[in-house]
């Protein structure tokens, strides 16, 4: 798929349907590479929901792993169902070269389901001062349940350095293996004595920020958007497994003599410890929005009101996309990008909205806007005291 067009070869394709896809429509990705796909719908649409995978990916994976510019997500999902339930079998496969450490990682809600595995897979979800969707805390299992708030605790910078161990180990199974050491230079320095008095939401926040910058300008960008990285090629996927491992290099130089320095106009306060001004009420941990989402215990705090994933409560992002709710200047529909959704996603859209009450809508994490948007779409039956 990313090798040139042989027309010579088109009559022994014809020959070997059954084994080789005849890909007929080029189309350049973001870094000025053709690929061919077999029908012409929507090609650029699928060649952009593809774009992460083709930079991170090596040519026999994506031999695996595409058909006519479509992920086949539900076909690598159950090949790593049957790999987890047969432990002893080989630890390669179909492209695969190293899978044998999927089981220290298959327990996290990056694989509950198959919808939750394909999105991360997408690198759909991340986004920024955002963690509804995807986040750390979706490479941590059922009990580790750190606060990752004001405090500096052991505990909670040693979750956050399992966090990030899985973050290489799952690129490093699910992509390429150029990226086995890519989050090294934090994994092995976050933990030592300098660093203790460091809150854990301030080395969260900047950690998530990397990653997230990382995975969404290899997504969509032409080049790295982080200031200083403009420079750097993520054609390949040793080009990106480079351009993160240079990222985690820069948040310890930050942390280290130069510190974070004042980028955010908060003060000295902000980059040293106890970090007051970045955790105040203008702050950027205050900003950020879905920080305890995925945290142990909170469905069913939220649901002790009546209003909460344990009494049913609707999904208000799932059905904005259902009554077509359009954003953007990519005219982009809204949807749920929850790795692991905790609310309803079912019914009609009618009877969904009955469903809703005032204090799920206020709590919804919506701009005014969106909000203002899927109102003006229920007319007479949005009830105005609500806004």
């Amino acid at each position: 798929m990313y090798a040139e067009h042989d027309e010579e070869g088109d009559e022994e394709d014809m020959e070997f349907a059954d084994k080789l896809v005849r890909q007929d429509y080029p189309i350049k990705t973001l870094d000025g590479v053709t690929v061919w796909a077999k029908t012409r719908p929507d090609l650029y649409k699928r060649m952009m929901d593809l774009q992460g995978v083709l930079r991170v990916t090596g040519a026999d994976k994506r031999n695996f792993l595409v058909r006519d510019m479509v992920l086949r997500g539900r076909e690598l999902y159950a090949m790593l169902v049957a790999k987890i339930h047969e432990p002893t079998g080989s630890t390669v496969t179909d492209g695969f070269e190293d899978l044998d450490q999927l089981h220290e990682v298959w327990d996290t809600p990056i694989f509950a389901t198959e919808q939750t595995f394909t999105n991360f897979y997408l690198m759909i979800g991340w986004a920024k001062n955002g963690y509804s969707a995807l986040s750390l805390r979706n490479f941590l299992k059922k009990g580790e349940n750190p606060e990752w708030g004001r405090e500096h605790t052991r505990s909670g910078k040693s979750y956050l350095v399992k966090a990030l161990q899985r973050v290489e180990i799952i690129f490093k199974i699910l992509y390429d293996l150029s990226f086995s050491t890519a989050l090294r230079p934090m994994t092995e320095e976050l933990e030592r004595a300098e660093y203790a008095s460091h809150c854990d939401g301030f080395l969260r926040y900047h950690a998530e920020a990397l990653v997230c910058h990382w995975a969404l300008s290899v997504r969509n960008e032409h080049a790295p958007d982080r200031a200083g990285f403009g420079h750097l090629a993520m054609t390949t996927p040793e080009d990106c497994a480079f351009l993160l491992a240079s990222y985690a290099r820069d948040y310890m130089r930050r942390l280290g003599a130069g510190r974070y320095k004042d980028a955010e106009g908060l003060g000295a306060m902000y980059a040293k410890p106890p970090h007051r001004n970045f955790f105040e009420a203008e702050g950027p941990w205050e900003m950020v929005k879905g920080k305890n989402q995925g945290k142990g215990g909170d469905a069913d705090k939220v649901g002790k009101g009546g209003d909460g994933p344990a009494n049913g409560s609707v999904c208000l992002d799932w059905l904005a996309g259902e009554y077509g709710v359009i954003v953007g200047q990519k005219k982009t529909q809204w949807a749920c990008m929850r790795t692991t959704c905790p609310y309803k996603h079912t019914g009609t859209k009618a009877e969904a909205w009955k469903r809703v009450t005032e204090a799920t809508w206020h709590k919804w994490q919506a701009a005014a806007s969106t909000k203002a948007i899927l109102s003006k779409i229920l007319g007479t039956e949005f009830d105005p005291s609500w806004d």
